[in-house]
């Protein structure tokens, strides 16, 4: 996100990606979860959403990182994971 954004009582900061089931998000009972959020030295270079995952490439400190965030079976919520 370009800029600071709150719904439902939660701010999430500029430069984070956040995800939500599109369904619920219709229906008005949209959760939104962080897959990445900004601090002082790390920031998001570029995401790809795949098939079953949606890859991260986050800059720490000048370094690249790359995670993995897929849905967990059950509550369908989407978690980084390193890869």
């Amino acid at each position: 996100m370009r800029e600071d954004w709150s719904i439902g009582g939660k701010t999430y900061p500029a430069g984070a990606l956040i995800a939500t089931d599109f369904e619920g998000f219709l229906n008005a009972r949209g959760r939104f979860d962080v897959l990445f959020a900004p601090t002082e030295r790390k920031s998001l270079a570029a995401f790809s959403p795949t098939r079953n995952a949606i890859l991260l490439n986050e800059l720490d400190n000048v370094r690249n990182r790359v995670y993995a965030a897929t849905r967990k079976a059950g509550n369908g919520l989407a978690k980084p994971s390193r890869r």
